[in-house]
């Protein structure tokens, strides 16, 4: 079957997907990859963090046969770098790129994203 991509922009599309996709008791896996919006006149994120994950993390989930990967624009970088930003409030988001899988404690940070061996192990089985 292979892992299921979502694309969302901002936290209440977030939030709106994982309820969908939890509807009815489905217990699939939910992975989140949190990054900055994608710049119109470059085509890639205005976050060199995420552009430098970004080839990492696709291979890796390419290979994945299970799950659902959501992508989520955090915003603009002056978006981001505001304190108020409800990814850093409510999820406690501290940079991007960050990959977690929903719902548990399993998150990798800026750095650690884009560590091929730290997201296999990310996206393993318990």
């Amino acid at each position: 079957m292979g892992l299921r991509r979502i694309n969302v922009a901002g936290l209440q599309e977030l939030l709106s997907s994982v309820e969908v996709l939890k509807e009815g008791g489905n217990r699939c896996k939910i992975f989140v990859l949190f990054c900055g919006s994608t710049d119109q006149q470059t085509g890639h994120s205005w976050c060199s963090d995420c552009v430098k994950a970004d080839p990492v993390i696709e291979n890796v989930a390419s290979k994945q046969s299970s799950g659902v990967l959501i992508t989520c624009s955090v915003g603009d970088r002056p978006a981001w770098k505001d304190l108020n930003n409800p990814f850093r409030t409510n999820l406690k988001l501290t940079g991007v790129p960050t990959l977690m899988e929903w719902e548990t404690t399993k998150r990798l940070n800026p750095e650690q994203c884009a560590d091929e061996d730290l997201v296999k192990m990310l996206f393993e089985e318990d």
